[in-house]
């Protein structure tokens, strides 16, 4: 079984004798794949929730014990291999543009493995992409919600929001009196930036 790291997994080990399933007693034990040696020990059920800790594979040994068997404490061992996958951690950054220029945004995301990657955008203004590098261009001018969303060969995902700023143009007007020669003349800004 394959999970990314967060997420957890039920193990199971079903009793296919005849005995009753109540009757047995059952052990756990998880083993680190890497090193050999073993990290935790569970007792109790025959299910298992588990939420590793750590990316890597993990063998999970259950051994199922029958106290009450006539034929003394009878044991099965079963094996369950479980690889914790990463997570990616999606990433980006924009910076700041006035109407009319585009966008640019600049993608941070990464994986701890240095597995390839596949990102989808949400760009706020009802435009979907599918890429790593990208700019948008936005009209009107506004904050825009994007939402990236990384994904990993393995399925495992990661997703980060940020507000594209797209600000206004201004106005530029002014108004200027008429003036004798040798006079001063007077100029009136009348330049707007809008709201």
């Amino acid at each position: 079984a394959a999970i990314c790291l967060g997420a957890s997994i039920d193990l199971d080990v079903f009793n296919t004798v005849a005995s009753p399933q109540n009757s047995y007693t059952f052990s756990w034990v998880s083993i680190d794949d890497a090193s050999g040696f073993p990290i935790d020990t569970l007792t109790g059920a025959n299910q298992q929730g588990i939420t590793p800790s750590a990316v890597g594979t993990y063998i999970y040994t259950a051994t199922a014990s029958d106290p009450t068997s006539v034929l003394g404490n009878c044991s099965a061992v079963a094996y369950q291999t479980v690889t914790v996958n990463p997570n990616p951690v999606a990433d980006f950054s924009t910076v700041d543009v006035c109407e009319d220029l585009m966008v640019p945004f600049t993608n941070n995301s990464s994986i701890i493995d240095g597995s390839n990657l596949t990102y989808n955008w949400d760009l706020g203004d009802n435009t979907i992409f599918s890429g790593s590098l990208i700019s948008h261009l936005y009209s009107p001018a506004g904050a825009y919600t994007v939402t990236l969303i990384v994904t990993s060969t393995n399925g495992c995902t990661d997703t980060v929001i940020h507000t594209a700023n797209v600000f206004p143009l201004p106005t530029a007007s002014f108004q200027v009196n008429y003036a004798c020669v040798n006079s001063a003349a007077a100029f009136d800004d009348q330049s707007t930036v809008p709201n």
